[in-house]
């Protein structure tokens, strides 16, 4: 396991904390949200970009 798979679990925990508790990034006032539904959006594509991640982390580099 890399620290590129570090970085996917630490950015697939956010967000999926993200989609569980909107709320929570609402009261931060994170990128200047307005609403719900934009912050579980940005959630989806967080989990979206930390399986990438761990994707490409997986793929050997050695040729």
């Amino acid at each position: 396991m890399g620290p590129l798979s570090l970085i996917a679990i630490i950015v697939l925990i956010s967000g999926i904390i993200q989609i569980t508790y909107p709320e929570l990034f609402i009261t931060l006032h994170v990128h200047g949200t307005k609403n719900l539904k934009a912050v579980k959006v940005g959630g989806i594509i967080t989990i979206l970009v930390s399986i990438i991640l761990f994707l490409i982390d997986l793929l050997p580099l050695s040729q």
